[in-house]
């Protein structure tokens, strides 16, 4: 089976399969990319398709039980654990109050009691007492003493949300949900030049709009290169000045 780089015609896009030690940016076109086997890069535009990893709390028990007792999504999952008696919603960062709030909608659906717990954070208990006080005070509870065990009979289901890696060292800003902020098309983070894809930019973990994402943030990205080359201001790869050409 030919290479993918040779279906492209071997001009145009080339595969470097070795991870990246280490980014840097010198200028908003200009990047030094350091990679694993020490070889060092000049790209004038970064796309970061990087993913993200599960971050699980210190609580013994979590790890143990993520997908099978507790579950990162009530929309996802959980529907097969309907008509219990009881579900829990954990509110730890980047989990906040009025997330918590609207999961515990969710699990209300499959349980007779939800009950969030606080995990002793004294500063999410008072954002989350007026959100409470909407609701049907005979089907939801707050507890706030710290979980420091889960047992596998325990009956309550956590939320969990994965966070984007954190060793980037472009400053990039990232969401409450600890995700890579990046504006949707095409994907541009705070950085100029600089585009987050995937799993690391967005809440919503699902293949089909990872790809979608990758594609539109490398028609983005060559159209702004076409764009810096043929630009009489600028000239050819954003350097100003004809003697540019």
């Amino acid at each position: 089976m030919p290479d993918i780089s040779q279906l492209l015609g071997g001009e145009t896009a080339y595969f470097a399969d070795v991870a990246v030690t280490e980014i840097m940016k010198e200028s908003d076109s200009y990047f030094k990319v350091r990679d694993a086997r020490g070889k060092a890069w000049n790209p004038r535009k970064v796309i970061l398709p990087v993913g993200s990893a599960d971050s699980y709390p210190n609580i013994d028990g979590y790890e143990q039980l993520w997908k099978k007792r507790i579950y990162h999504c009530l929309f996802c999952h959980g529907y097969e654990d309907r008509d219990a008696v009881s579900t829990g919603i954990l509110a730890v960062a980047p989990v906040g109050p009025t997330l918590a709030v609207h999961m515990a909608h969710s699990a209300a659906q499959l349980s007779d009691q939800v009950t969030i717990y606080t995990n002793g954070d004294e500063e999410v208990a008072p954002e989350l007492k007026p959100l409470m006080s909407s609701l049907v005070a005979c089907k939801f509870s707050i507890e706030h003493a710290k979980s420091s065990v889960l047992l596998e009979n325990w009956p309550a289901r956590l939320h969990h949300v994965v966070r984007a890696p954190s060793w980037l060292r472009l400053g990039l800003a990232t969401t409450p949900l600890s995700d890579i902020r990046a504006e949707a098309p095409p994907w541009q983070t705070s950085s100029p030049s600089v585009i987050a894809v995937g799993d690391c930019s967005t809440p919503f973990k699902v293949v089909p709009s990872a790809i979608t994402s990758g594609c539109n943030a490398a028609v983005a990205d060559s159209a702004e290169i076409q764009a810096a080359k043929f630009s009489q201001a600028l000239g050819p790869w954003g350097i100003l000045g004809e003697e540019a050409y």
